[in-house]
């Protein structure tokens, strides 16, 4: 279930190091043995959490608001990366909540598994988004100075 190779994860490449890379790869071992490690999971998803919020108030405002002072027209494209941020919490705390129960039936194990894929793809997702609205607003600044 876990994913190795930062190719497969272009969220390791962020602002952030690859400390929140290697905290979703641990959580996707963590999922595909989760009666075994319950308590495990719910820590590192609380502490994956924490490390979002930071990541998502230190650097993803700062980005956006600069990429829309460069190109204005991004604006849209901004608010909806700030939307994922919030879509990505919600998705994070319901497989805490999945997490967090005593269930061990194969249900209980695919709805883990389902939220931590739909968090995967979610990330990658947002992350590309970043990487291609710094790269339009840079490409604007570029234009700007020629």
């Amino acid at each position: 279930m876990a994913h190795s190779g930062t190719a497969s994860r272009p969220w390791a490449d962020d602002c952030s190091g690859s400390t929140i890379a290697e905290m979703v790869a641990q959580l996707g071992e963590l999922v595909a043995e989760a009666p075994q490690h319950r308590g495990t999971l719910v820590d590192l998803v609380d502490t994956l959490r924490a490390k979002l919020r930071t990541r998502f108030i230190r650097y993803d405002d700062d980005l956006l608001a600069e990429a829309v002072f460069q190109a204005p027209w991004l604006t849209g494209f901004a608010e909806a990366l700030r939307h994922e941020h919030v879509e990505l919490l919600r998705v994070l705390e319901t497989l805490r909540e999945r997490a967090a129960r005593s269930d061990e039936g194969v249900a209980a194990q695919r709805g883990l598994e389902q939220s931590y894929h739909e968090f995967v793809e979610l990330l990658g997702k947002h992350d590309g988004g970043r990487r291609n609205l710094i790269y339009e607003s840079q490409l604007c600044q570029g234009h700007l100075h020629e």
